[in-house]
C-alpha cells in the first residue's frame, strides 16, 4: 500500500516538520481511494498522505501543486479552515488527519432540518472565513506557487470558460444557430467575474461540494478539504458544484452529483 520509497519520503517530511525519530507505524486507504492513506505515527499521532496521482499527466501535476499552494498559504491562517499542512515534496503532502467525522452531505441527506440548517451555517461561515481573511494577499499567495506559474495562480475554470470556447462555437455553427458576439463575452468572462483590480478577488476553493467537508461528531465547525482546482479569483465563484440533482439543474458535469445520487437510492429503497 505504501512504497519503502514513499515511506521514506513521508518520513523525511515529518522528520523536517516535527524532527527526527517519529516514523511511520502502519498505513490505511481512507475514502475509498487508494491515493489518500491515514498512516499511524511511532508517537501514536496519525496524519493523512495524499499522492500526486499520475506524474506523467500535466492536468494531474496542477492539480497537485494548487493542492499544495493552497494549503501551504491557509496555513497562515489563526483558525483553520482547512487541514493544516504538515509537509510537502513532488509526489506527495502530508496534512493533518481531523479524525472520524461526517460531511455536510451526510447532513442534508439525514432528514434532520436542525442538523442541515447548523451545519450549512458552519459550512458557510468556514467559506466567508476563508475568502475575508484571503482579501489583500494576492502577492503571499503568489510566492508560495510554484517557479512555472506564471503571475498569481487561477482556479482550473478560468482557463476552462475560454478553452470550451471553440467547441462550443463550433457546435451553434452546426445547427445554424446565430452567434454573433458570443466569442468576445466568452472572452470578457474572466475580468467581468473579477471586477476591477484586486477589490473583488482572493483565494477561491471551486469545487465546495458538500463532499468535500469535514463535520466532528456534534457538529459546531466545518473544514474543507480537496484543493485540487483552487485558485486566486472571483470570491463569488465559489459554489457547491456537486449540490444539484442532475446537470439538467446546474450540475458541473465534470463533477457528478454524487451525494444526490445517495439519495435517490434511499429512496428507491424505501
Amino acid at each position: 500500500m505504501l512504497s519503502s520509497q514513499e515511506t521514506n519520503a513521508a518520513e523525511s517530511l515529518l522528520a523536517r516538520a516535527w524532527g527526527p525519530g517519529v516514523t511511520v507505524a502502519a498505513a490505511e486507504k481512507i475514502w475509498g481511494r487508494r491515493h489518500i492513506l491515514r498512516l499511524s505515527l511511532s508517537d501514536g499521532r496519525s496524519v493523512v498522505l495524499k499522492r500526486g496521482r499520475s506524474a506523467d499527466s500535466a492536468h494531474h501535476a496542477l492539480s497537485f501543486a494548487a493542492e499544495v499552494t493552497a494549503l501551504s498559504f491557509l496555513n497562515g491562517m489563526s483558525t483553520p479552515v482547512a487541514p493544516r499542512l504538515v509537509g510537502a515534496d513532488y509526489s506527495l503532502l502530508i496534512m493533518e488527519d481531523l479524525g472520524p467525522a461526517s460531511s455536510l452531505a451526510h447532513s442534508l441527506l439525514a432528514c434532520d432540518s436542525a442538523r442541515a440548517r447548523t451545519d450549512l451555517v458552519a459550512y458557510a461561515r468556514a467559506l466567508g472565513t476563508m475568502h475575508a481573511w484571503s482579501a489583500g494577499r494576492s502577492a503571499e499567495f503568489a510566492s508560495l506557487a510554484p517557479p512555472a506559474t506564471d503571475g498569481v495562480p487561477e482556479p482550473h475554470w478560468m482557463a476552462a470558460s475560454t478553452r470550451g470556447k471553440e467547441p462550443f462555437l463550433g457546435v451553434a455553427a452546426q445547427l445554424g444557430l446565430p452567434a454573433g458576439g458570443i466569442e468576445s463575452e466568452i472572452d470578457s468572462l474572466p475580468s467581468l467575474m473579477c471586477g476591477p483590480g484586486d477589490a473583488h478577488t482572493g483565494f477561491v476553493h471551486s469545487d465546495a461540494c458538500p463532499d468535500n467537508t469535514h463535520i466532528p461528531p456534534g457538529g459546531g465547525e466545518c473544514r474543507i478539504f480537496d484543493f485540487e482546482t483552487s485558485g486566486w479569483g472571483p470570491s463569488r465563484s465559489t459554489s457547491s458544484t456537486c449540490s444539484h440533482l442532475s446537470p439538467a439543474a446546474g450540475a458541473s458535469l465534470r463533477c457528478p452529483p454524487r451525494w444526490p445520487i445517495r439519495l435517490l437510492r434511499r429512496t428507491r429503497r424505501s
